[in-house]
């Protein structure tokens, strides 16, 4: 499988602490945190002929780990289907996690 383009980003967000608990036991706000809301764009595969004989939908089930996309802290957990035309496929992230 060879990648041919990948347009996915990350969307980053932050998380602030109101600070304002009614018993005063917290003694301020918690630190403010970045985490990764979501993955926009998506990534489009050229598979070969050996992988374009398997069903296209089953592969993408069992294979998606072979695609290429490493950020630290980000696992893929699935992919999703947007569009086939012949042998390239382009696919979004449909679910992922922060390790």
């Amino acid at each position: 499988m060879k990648v041919i383009k990948n347009t996915l980003d990350l969307v980053m967000e932050r998380w602030d602490d109101p600070g304002d608990y009614p018993n005063g036991l917290a003694g301020g706000p918690l630190p403010s945190e970045d985490f990764v809301s979501g993955i926009d764009g998506s990534i489009t595969v050229q598979l070969d002929e050996a992988e374009m004989r398997e069903a296209v939908e089953f592969y993408m089930e069992d294979r998606t780990n072979d695609i290429d996309y490493e950020v630290p802290g980000i696992r893929v957990q699935s992919w999703a289907i947007e569009r086939i035309m012949g042998n390239r496929v382009t696919l979004y992230v449909e679910d992922f996690e922060e390790r």
